[in-house]
């Protein structure tokens, strides 16, 4: 647990992001060669397939800690890229608790997203239920109940969703991007809520200090880290607009 909370005060903050987002290209190469252990060898990108290169290390590295750290093979499991999938399956062989609430949350608005981006590419109604993933705490059939009615109808649905015991609401957090979404924009904003719901989720692990929940909420949290340097640093090469990248910035874990 000790090693898992020094990691965790390495994981790079939103001004950080921001303002390599700013920057040109080879200050933002800077910037994340400063701050990360094996950053250094970001210097030597002249092209976009060496930040990828860089990338795909650092996520090995950041697996092969977690197979380390997390003897619990049934929690790996859900770890893996195509557990969304088998949820339900998987979660039946894990403790509830924060951990399997993230899976379910992940679970429902995973759900959310297919179900609004079908609606929007016209995808006829048959075709939803196959896309859904089981074991959220909302029901699929909900969703293909929904899937012809007014946005109202699902936004209610978001809105009251039953967690033991409470009432969780999905539509405080989603509606903007959602109404974004319907007005002939783009999916940006949406992926950005549904992105920081589950940071927020996350966040609780950083006071237990015992059991899986810090490694899981660290694994996460430095795969989000990740993905928002690849989003910059990408974004640099290929001459993406500040305002573009920036947009596309969600929370991170810190």
């Amino acid at each position: 647990m000790g090693k898992i909370r020094v990691l965790e005060k390495r994981l790079l903050g939103m001004m950080l992001f921001q303002q390599a987002a700013e920057g040109g290209r080879q200050d933002a190469l800077k910037l994340f060669a400063e701050v990360l252990p094996e950053g250094d060898k970001l210097l030597l990108a002249k092209e976009s397939s060496g930040v990828e290169k860089f990338l795909v290390g650092e996520r090995e590295n950041l697996e092969r800690l977690i197979r380390q750290l997390l003897p619990d093979r049934n929690i790996a499991r859900l770890l893996e890229p195509a557990s969304m999938l088998r949820l339900d399956i998987l979660l039946k062989n894990v403790k509830p608790g924060l951990i399997t609430d993230y899976f379910r949350h992940a679970a429902d608005l995973y759900n959310a997203a297919v179900f609004l981006r079908m609606r929007v590419c016209g995808r006829p109604e048959q075709e939803l239920l196959p896309e859904l993933a089981a074991g959220g705490f909302l029901e699929r059939k909900d969703f293909r109940r929904l899937y012809t009615r007014e946005t109202a109808a699902f936004l209610h649905l978001l809105s009251n969703v039953h967690k033991r015991g409470r009432i969780v609401d999905y539509a405080i957090a989603l509606e903007d991007g959602i109404r974004n979404l319907e007005s002939g924009r783009s999916f940006i904003l949406l992926e950005r809520r549904i992105k920081d719901f589950l940071i927020e989720i996350l966040r609780p692990a950083k006071y237990i200090s015992y059991g899986p929940e810090p490694l899981v909420a660290y694994y996460y949290a430095r795969l989000n880290e990740i993905e928002l340097i690849r989003l910059v640093l990408l974004g640099k090469f290929y001459g993406f607009e500040t305002a573009a990248m920036k947009e596309r910035i969600n929370a991170v874990y810190v």
